[in-house]
């Protein structure tokens, strides 16, 4: 399985991306670390992985993540076609209605979600508000 992590500009080192690798070699790793449009900022170059033509689950991860316990666990869940797997942000102190997800780990079939790549890039400022 391909793993997709962001690492643009000086706050994570390339410290992040050898602790990621060594904790999981089985995976093949993609480092995004140059922004692949000139307005999409940081971390929303995540949306990048759902332009592409890959019909096989990805992962799309944070990359100051912090390994512990049995985490193998999340990336061996299984995801099918059409499902779009999200950890919930079990941090949060205040709830929003319809809203629980955590922007830290994705799982999905890319070339299921292209229309959200589209929807996001026509109009990027709106989307990352």
């Amino acid at each position: 399985m391909k793993i997709f992590a962001v690492r643009i500009g000086t706050k994570y080192g390339p410290e992040y991306e050898t602790y990621l690798e060594k904790r999981l070699p089985e995976y093949d790793f993609h480092w995004i670390r140059e922004p692949y449009h000139k307005e999409v900022e940081l971390q929303w170059n995540k949306m990048w992985v759902m332009s592409l033509d890959i019909d096989e689950p990805v992962c799309v991860m944070d990359i100051d993540v912090l390994l512990v316990n049995d985490y193998k666990k999340i990336f061996e869940y299984p995801v099918e076609r059409g499902e779009f797997v999200v950890m919930p942000g079990w941090w949060r102190d205040t709830k929003r209605e319809g809203y629980n997800t955590n922007g830290g780990f994705f799982k999905y079939h890319p070339i299921d979600c292209n229309y959200i790549y589209e929807k996001f890039m026509s109009d990027i400022n709106y989307w990352q508000q």
